[in-house]
């Protein structure tokens, strides 16, 4: 008896028999006064974004299901995700190593993390990240996330119930960012692990990012993830879900409030190209509310929304997503620590305006 695996169990919607032992993937799925000029550029790019985004959203591509180790394009951190994942250009915590690894550089302080979601299907995800900053602005970070499945049912290839198994994914980060004059640079390096029942494979990635502060209020960021090795899985190999990010972001600053607009292009290897808008309102730097839109055709798409709360050096976020499979909630808190007592700084510091 031979029993059916794949290595893009967990984040598919449906599984289909291709041959002997194999499954085949099928996705479903107060503001002060500001520059009008700015703000207009920041407009049209966005809408720009959308329109192109959008024109690639419908559908199932061709592509869909050709990579393996899915569990890498699972997004994480409650902040981003209530912004429809739009963050690749407002990276300034603890969560810029998910989204653009440049970003860690930003902190005034160093940052421990702590994100946890009960997916649906039983499906359970937590990252755990540790930031630390130096007096120069180097920041040296590591992360280690897990997502396990209780029990699945068992077939083989007649279609015929076997024992249950279980399956889980794992990744071990280390992150390095530096302040470049006006820019930003950073790179992750990834250490793969998945198991299916006693199946199990390792994979190397690595991720590298730009981020660049034009003015006070304008940022641009641009990131590569998940370049590296194949996963394999008994005799059969596949490609990591590789993703080229571009985005910006633009903060209209008030009296005591702020409102940060973003958004963000993919253009992922295994999926059609896709998009990300967000915005984030916040009231004296204490308290946030958040919205997004996430136009991927994946398990989690559409319209997002959340909020923080920030408390001395602690950051306590929460974000609500739909869903093809329901909606989920996902809580983060972000504690800050050796330095500014903050741990979401704000979006326009530059390098050479950080504390020492």
């Amino acid at each position: 008896m031979r029993r059916i695996y794949s290595n893009n169990n967990l984040t598919d919607c449906r599984y289909e028999p291709v041959g002997r032992g194999n499954l085949r993937m099928i996705m479903k799925n107060e503001i002060a006064t500001v520059s009008f000029g700015a703000l207009a550029m920041t407009l049209v790019v966005c809408f720009l974004l959308f329109s192109r985004g959008v024109s690639y959203a419908a559908g199932i591509d061709e592509n869909a299901g050709i990579a393996g180790a899915q569990f890498l394009k699972i997004s994480t951190g409650a902040r981003p995700l209530s912004m429809g994942e739009s963050f690749c250009s407002v990276s300034d915590d603890v969560n810029s190593i998910f989204y653009n690894p440049s970003g860690l550089a930003r902190m005034t302080s160093s940052q421990l993390g702590l994100t946890y979601n009960r997916w649906f299907e039983q499906i359970n995800e937590g990252v755990v990240s540790c930031a630390l900053r130096s007096n120069s602005g180097v920041t040296f970070a590591l992360s280690g996330l897990y997502l396990q499945m209780d029990s699945l049912v068992g077939m083989d290839e007649n279609r015929q119930k076997t024992d249950d198994f279980t399956a889980s994914d794992m990744a071990g980060i280390v992150s390095l960012a530096i302040p470049a004059g006006g820019m930003f640079i950073g790179g992750n390096l990834k250490l793969i692990y998945q198991t299916i029942e006693t199946e199990n494979a390792f994979g190397l990635a690595g991720d590298f990012g730009l981020l660049v502060r034009l003015g006070s209020d304008f940022g641009a960021g641009f990131s590569v993830q998940n370049v590296g090795t194949k996963i394999r899985f008994i005799a059969r190999e596949d490609p990591l879900p590789q993703n080229m990010k571009a985005g910006i972001s633009y903060k209209l600053k008030g009296t005591e409030n702020e409102l940060l607009l973003s958004g963000d292009l993919n253009i992922p290897t295994d999926n059609a190209m896709y998009f990300n808008l967000g915005a984030e309102y916040g009231i004296r730097n204490m308290m946030f509310v958040r919205g997004g839109y996430n136009s991927r055709n994946d398990l989690t798409w559409g319209w997002s929304a959340g909020a923080g709360l920030r408390i001395a050096g602690y950051c306590f976020d929460y974000a609500w997503l739909p869903g093809s499979l329901g909606s989920s909630h996902r809580v983060s808190i972000n504690i800050g620590f050796g330095g500014k007592n903050s741990s979401q700084p704000p979006a326009n510091i530059n390098p050479e305006k950080n504390e020492k």
